[in-house]
């Protein structure tokens, strides 16, 4: 394992350089072809945007070394602009927590705690507020069921059942055909499996989503029982009431600066 995440990061940083390195083959198996990487990429990209919005609902479960939760969670999306909503649920239907997802930042309502928490991604995930540290637009894809493409292009640098691609971080899409089985996220020790791919909507989607948190020991699991895509959404429903005397806490990185939205601009979320 630790060899493989080894070769997983020298690949990323080739990306980084513009390098043509390569990671490295799987026993018995070629690299893709120039024009296979793609036609991959242009049938990913092509089942990517096909859901412009979408709605859901499943079970979350979070499993630990030494823990397990589950709970029904609601997620709703749409991709121009950018936001998630997503909504957790004791099983007898008490609200948990209600999180709201953009491209500058995240907004998070405990309930239990009656606080909300306002801030970056990152600095919630570094302070245990959220189980795994992903990107705003790695959640829209787990949330979508299918990888997030905006924003990323291929490198032809061929690899064994996949391809490599970069943007603003580099991750490895793992195939099946041209079908997604996992994105591999290699600075983060992060692996995104798609399981049960379905079209039945039209669109593409996997039925179940597993994140795996090497570093952490962790993994994160959704069991999606609806899905519904392209539906008109209301900016309303992109809105979260905070309950009246709930405390603002603004999530702080390491250097004690405020960490995006900032301050001034967070009541926006």
């Amino acid at each position: 394992m630790k060899s493989t995440l080894f070769l997983l990061s020298l690949y990323v940083f080739s990306l980084s350089l513009q390098s043509c390195a390569s990671i490295g083959l799987a026993p018995g198996k070629k690299p893709l072809s120039d024009q296979e990487i793609s036609d991959a990429f242009s049938h990913l990209s092509r089942e990517d945007l096909k859901a412009e919005t979408f709605f859901g609902t499943g079970q979350l479960i979070v499993e630990g070394r030494d823990s397990y939760s589950k709970a029904p969670i609601l997620f709703i999306g749409r991709r121009h602009p950018l936001e998630l909503r997503i909504e957790i649920t004791h099983p007898w239907g008490k609200p948990l927590a209600n999180m709201l997802v953009r491209k500058n930042g995240f907004l998070l309502v405990a309930f239990q705690e009656s606080k909300y928490y306002v801030g970056d991604g990152a600095a919630m995930s570094r302070q245990g507020l959220l189980p795994l540290q992903l990107s705003p637009v790695e959640l829209w894809g787990v949330a979508r069921g299918y990888p997030f493409l905006e924003g990323f292009k291929p490198v032809f640098d061929g690899i064994p059942d996949g391809i490599g691609l970069k943007g603003e971080y580099g991750k490895v899409i793992r195939l099946d055909g041209l079908n997604p089985v996992s994105a591999l996220l290699p600075e983060k020790e992060v692996e995104i499996a798609y399981d049960g791919l379905a079209s039945g909507v039209g669109v593409a989607f996997a039925k179940e989503i597993r994140i795996t948190s090497i570093r952490d020991g962790l993994t994160v699991t959704v069991k999606r029982e609806q899905m519904e895509v392209n539906t008109a959404l209301s900016d309303d429903i992109f809105r979260i009431e905070i309950p009246e005397g709930y405390e603002k806490v603004n999530i702080r990185n390491s250097a004690g600066k405020p960490d995006s939205p900032r301050p001034d601009d967070s009541d926006g979320l």
